[in-house]
Formats: structure tokens, C-alpha cells, sequence
């Protein structure tokens, strides 16, 4: 999302050129050398986090603790009984328990959810052919709204029931049911909803006894209080104290646990629940780590989130598992059935490239003696097919509040070169993708062994590909090109008027301007401009934390947006007032050009729901 949002920058911002990247470290021999270079990685990092961390050989705990101080303000330093919050991951007890009760005879994957719960407030409009199921909501193809910023938080703790009646926004289906994926929390409380209903038990007891416990996960909580002091201090990406939220949709994101309970995890999942008999069959855990209701899974991609668990490239080995992340707090799970080994990272920090160093490390020591597939180990003798040639759209935002803005800013040509696919931005083709060619018309990321997206034809006969989760569909240069160049053009018209007021602010400052109707119309399009970059210099300087309620950045974010479009609008009227009037018609075009310009970009901002737009209320 905070790629979306930073989408609007661009469009009134130069590239930077990207730095090199840093030489690669020799990957640790022992767990001594590896807590050293976990050590020195956090005490560089702003606020020098604490790091809870997991490692699992041949099914065996090698290491279960913590790196750093957990907690500056008391010295207190980490250790294998040291909490973070490990957020998304809870995802995975959503699905272990619909999987429980599916074992149980009590809920089906194929059920639909409105005959299962018809209080909730679901909204599909393929329901007749295509209802939402159960196995939708698990692997995020319900076509779901991620949760609006209103349902972020809660002031205090709500039975699920009233939670799931406040969703009415975001369970509503975007498109027909299993087609494409689109990360959604709202779905899992919907998940978590249905094993409440089919236990009749509270969600979070039953995940207590029925999965925490026989998993021995007797330190994992959803709530802070059992913690007490052993919890680590979140720290935000600035190096200052991350502030606590409660969460709404607790379901999908509340539990807290520790090193040592996240090695029972590790191993219970590695071993398909060996360590934990009948929690769950193998075949379940088997059936969470694959996606079956996408158009691509059905295409025979396998790179894809299952029930609750997805799958990663980790040095081109296929890894399972999840990730969590919390304002102060990233963490993953990760296994690997073919080479027997597991590793889970909790970091107490919201800086993401000191969360994947650590992760790094984990993965170079436990692979150090084993060999890797090399890049393009399984392409075969796959070429490129220049029948995919065409203008792409992205066409399966995680929130609909930005897809507007990635729908027309995040396009890109398609172009069979060589042995390679090239993915290019029509207005910065320099940023190309490269995605190199696989067979079962499967494609590739540069670096990698395993295919990361496939084409496909979508349900209406489009041509189509994924990249990983996102989906792009094949338009033309009208639709996907063409928007871009427009609003391109209108930040470039705006950007001028900066450069003539170089020319005439100078003359007015000195008397050398003096006819009020002139000097109205050079300022109002350039006031529009101003007011414009202050809005994206607003946007981003915005976190998702401020965004969950009306403040100072939000409030003068909206205000921003209705104040561009009216000083867009005065500005077209006044020149289209003054425009016989004025002496120099250069000067009358561009003044008028400039305040269409902005006038258009206030309009379409309009039409995809931003501008002005509320982001507390949303």
C-alpha cells in the first residue's frame, strides 16, 4: 500500500539514481559467528532493536533465542522467552483451525459463506454461480477490500461477531470469486467468525485449546497483559518508540509469542505435525501450503499463498510459511520440506531491510553446506512468445481506495526482447522489469531458479500474468499508455508556471506587473501548483499509524486536495475571462493551458476517490 500512496509523488518527482548494491558477506559458520553478525546488524540499525530467532536443522532446534537489548529504557536484553508480536502470522491458527473443523465434519473448504453465516454482511454479485467459500477467504480470493483504516483499531476488546457487522465496506467481491488474489484481513475474520459458529467456542479460546496447547505454545498470547515486561520494545523505522495499537480484526494479527514457542511452530510445521499428533493430519498441511482457486494456480503456477501459508524462493529453494508486520515489529516463519529445515525471525523494528538482513542470515547459515538451484536451473528450453506482446494494467489492488491510482499509474508494455520479457512504464521505460521465459508459458524474476507468475486468459478471455501476487491484464496503448502520458503532461503544464513566475514574479516585486487582471491570471494556476506539491510533500511524510484517525497530516492532506480543485477551477475561469484582454497571447495560453491541466488532474484524483479524500474516515 505504501507503494500506492507513494505513487502521487511521482507524478511531480524526478528519478534518483539507485545506489550500488553492497558486496555480499560470507554466510556465518556457527551459531556464534551468526549471533555476532545478527548483533551487528541491529546495534547499525536507528534504535538498535532486539531480535527474537529460530533454527531448525534436520527437524532439530540448533538455536532458540534472542540478539540485542529488548528493552533500552531497563537494559534488559533478549532472550528465548523475549515476546514480540508476530502479526500476520496468526493467520496461520486461522487456518489450522478451519482445517481442524473441516477434519471435524463441522465446515467444508467448498461451503459458501452466506448459507454458513448469513448475518454477515457479504455483498457478491456472481453469487448465484460463483458465492464466496470458505477456501476463498484462506487464500484471499473472495475479492475482498483489505481492512478500511476505520476498522485498523479498537479502543477495546469486541466479541467477533459485532467486529465481523462493522465490515460491510470491505466484504464486499471486487470480482468473481476465485480469480484473482488480493490480500484481505477482513476475510480471516470472517474465517475466524465461522469456527466460532461451528465450535461454539470464542475464537481465541479455541485456538488456545485446540492449537497453541497440544502444539506446547504456552507463551503465545493475544493480548500484551500475559506478557508482562518480557515483551520487546517495538521501535519504529526513525529509531523512536513504536506506539501499541489494539487491533480490530485481532483474529488476523494479535498474538504475541516467543522464540521458544515459535521453534514448537517451526517444528510442528516441518515435520507436517509430527511433534503435535493429532493436531492436524499431514494431508491438511499439505492442502495449506498450495493454492488451488486462483486462475493462475489453475494455470499450474505453485509460487502462491495457499491456506494461510504461501510459498517463497529463500537462495531458490521453495520455502513455506508467513510473515507478520505491526508498526515496531516484522516477522516470518519459514520451512522447507525437501531440505528439512526451519527458521523464524522477530524483529522489534519496522525498518524492513534490517528485518531481511537478519532473515538473510538465518537462511545463508542453515543452507551453508547445501547446494542451490542456480538462476534459470528449470527454464528448459522455454522461449519468449512475442503473442504477449501488448499494454498491461494491474487489475487486483490489495485496497480499493488506491486502485484508481495504480489502474492508471502502474501500467506497463510487455515486450518479447531476446531471451527475455520486458516490462516497461511507458513513461520511464529506463525502470523496466525483466521476466525471463519458463515452460508452461510460466515466467521468472531475474535471479531466481522457480517461476514467479504465469499467462494465462482470465474468465472473460483476456490475456493475462502474474507477478508473484499481483495480476496484470492485457489492455491497449489507449487505456494503459495514454492515461499516463495525460497525467504526466498535466503535472508538467503545472511545473511551468513555476518557471514563468522566475520571469514574472521579479516585475511585480519591482511594480513592473501592475494590472490586477494580468497578475490573477499568471497566480492562480501557480497557487493550484503549489498547493499541489504541498500535498504530495504531505503524503509523504504519512504512516499507516497516521492514517487510522483524523490529525494534523491527515486533515491537511484532505484540505489540500479540495483546495488544489478549487484554486484549479478559479484559475480555468479566470482565464478564460481575461484571455481576449490579454496583451501577450503566450502568456494567455499557458495560463489557460496550466489551469486545465490542473483542473483535469483535480478531476481525476475525483474520480478515483482522492482527492480530498478523508483517509480516518476511509
Amino acid at each position: 500500500m505504501k507503494r500506492l500512496f507513494l505513487a502521487c509523488v511521482l507524478l511531480a518527482a524526478v528519478a534518483l539514481p539507485a545506489r550500488g548494491a553492497a558486496p555480499s558477506e560470507a554466510p556465518p559458520r556457527s551459531i556464534e559467528e551468526f549471533r555476532e553478525q545478527v548483533g551487528a546488524v541491529l546495534k547499525s540499525a536507528p534504535g538498535a532493536p532486539s531480535a527474537g530467532l529460530v533454527l531448525i536443522e534436520n527437524g532439530d532446534v540448533v538455536f532458540q533465542g534472542g540478539v540485542g537489548v529488548a528493552d533500552h529504557a531497563t537494559a534488559r536484553l533478549a532472550g528465548e522467552q523475549t515476546h514480540y508480536r508476530i502479526g500476520s502470522i496468526s493467520k496461520m491458527f486461522v487456518a489450522m483451525a478451519v482445517m481442524q473443523q473441516v477434519e471435524r465434519g463441522k465446515l467444508s473448504l467448498d461451503a459458501s459463506v452466506a448459507e454458513l453465516a448469513p448475518e454477515l454482511p457479504l455483498e457478491n454479485k456472481w453469487a448465484a454461480q460463483d458465492p464466496v467459500r470458505v477456501v476463498h477467504l484462506l487464500e484471499h480470493t473472495a475479492g475482498f477490500d483489505d481492512m478500511h483504516y476505520r476498522n485498523w483499531l479498537t479502543p477495546s476488546d469486541r466479541p467477533l461477531a459485532e467486529v465481523v457487522r462493522d465490515l460491510d465496506a470491505e466484504l464486499v467481491a471486487r470480482w468473481r470469486p476465485g480469480q484473482w488474489h488480493a490480500y484481505s484481513n477482513p476475510g480471516y475474520a470472517a474465517a475466524a467468525y465461522l469456527v466460532e459458529k461451528s465450535s461454539g467456542m470464542r475464537f481465541e479460546d479455541y485456538v488456545d485449546r485446540e492449537l497453541l496447547g497440544p502444539i506446547g505454545m504456552h507463551e503465545t498470547f493475544w493480548t500484551r497483559e500475559p506478557a508482562g515486561s518480557s515483551l520487546a520494545a517495538g521501535i519504529e523505522k526513525n529509531g523512536q518508540p513504536a506506539p501499541w495499537h489494539q487491533l480490530k480484526l485481532s483474529a488476523a494479527g494479535a498474538l504475541i509469542s516467543t522464540p521458544r514457542d515459535m521453534a514448537k511452530l517451526a517444528a510442528f510445521l516441518v515435520s507436517r505435525g509430527e511433534t503435535a499428533p493429532g493436531v492436524l493430519s499431514e494431508a491438511s498441511l499439505t492442502r495449506m501450503e498450495r493454492a488451488e482457486t486462483t486462475a493462475s494456480a489453475r494455470a499450474g503456477l505453485t509460487f502462491s499463498y495457499g491456506l494461510g501459508n504461501y510459498t517463497r524462493q529463500v537462495n531458490n529453494l521453495a520455502f513455506h510459511g508467513h510473515d507478520g508486520s505491526l508498526p515496531g515489529y516484522l516477522s516470518t516463519v519459514l520451512y522447507s520440506q525437501e531440505t528439512k529445515i526451519a527458521f523464524a525471525v522477530m524483529v522489534a523494528t519496522s525498518d524492513y531491510d534490517v528485518f531481511a538482513k537478519v532473515r538473510k542470515l538465518a537462511a545463508n547459515y542453515l543452507l551453508r553446506n547445501s547446494e542451490t538451484p542456480k538462476e534459470g536451473a528449470f527454464d528448459g528450453e522455454a522461449v519468449v512468445d512475442s503473442a504477449n506482446n501488448g499494454y498491461y494494467y494491474p487489475a487486483n489492488p490489495q485496497n480499493s481506495l488506491w486502485g484508481g491510482l495504480a489502474r492508471t499509474m502502474n501500467g506497463a508494455r510487455l515486450t518479447a526482447e531476446g531471451d527475455r520479457y520486458r516490462f516497461a512504464p511507458p513513461i520511464t521505460p529506463f525502470a523496466a522489469i525483466d521476466y525471463f521465459p519458463m515452460p508452461g508459458e510460466q515466467l521468472r524474476d531475474p535471479g531466481k531458479s522457480m517461476a514467479t507468475g504465469v499467462f494465462f486468459n482470465d474468465a472473460e478471455g483476456r490475456r493475462a500474468f502474474t507477478d508473484i501476487d499481483a495480476v496484470y491484464v492485457r489492455g491497449s496503448w489507449w487505456s494503459v499508455a495514454l492515461p499516463q502520458y495525460g497525467v504526466v503532461a498535466a503535472v508538467l503544464l503545472m511545473i511551468s508556471t513555476l518557471l514563468f513566475a522566475l520571469a514574472w514574479a521579479p516585475r511585480l516585486m519591482f511594480g513592473g506587473l501592475r494590472v490586477a487582471t494580468h497578475v490573477s491570471t499568471r497566480a492562480w494556476p501557480l497557487l493550484a501548483t503549489l498547493v499541489f506539491i504541498a500535498a504530495c510533500a504531505t503524503a509523504t511524510q504519512l504512516r499507516l499509524t497516521d492514517m487510522l484517525g483524523p490529525n494534523v497530516k491527515t486533515v491537511l492532506f484532505s484540505a489540500l486536495g479540495w483546495l488544489f480543485g478549487l484554486l484549479a477551477l478559479i484559475g480555468v475561469i479566470q482565464s478564460l475571462r481575461t484571455f481576449r484582454a490579454q496583451r501577450q497571447k503566450i502568456i494567455a495560453v499557458h495560463s489557460l493551458a496550466a489551469s486545465l491541466a490542473a483542473l483535469c488532474l483535480a478531476a481525476w484524483l475525483w474520480s478515483i476517490g482522492l482527492l480530498g479524500v478523508q483517509l480516518w474516515a476511509w
